[in-house]
């Protein structure tokens, strides 16, 4: 059986892969924070953010693409 935090952690994993392959090299480092990054996360509960640090000032063309993943 899957655990939700296995789903939460897969989940994670896709979205890294996923910023990573559309920043490409540009991608410096993504930061975990909220609950999720002291080991406090509940499902449903808490919270998951995060920031995303880049060598250069997105353009156009990167706003576009990342907004492409969310839909």
């Amino acid at each position: 059986m899957v655990s939700a935090m296995d789903v939460v952690r897969r989940t994670i994993g896709c979205f890294a892969e996923d910023i990573s392959r559309t920043l490409g090299s540009n991608l410096c480092e993504i930061i975990i924070r909220g609950s999720y990054a002291p080991g406090d996360f509940t499902p449903h509960r808490g919270n998951l953010d995060y920031t995303i640090l880049t060598r250069r000032d997105l353009d156009d063309a990167d706003l576009e693409a990342l907004f492409s993943l969310h839909d």
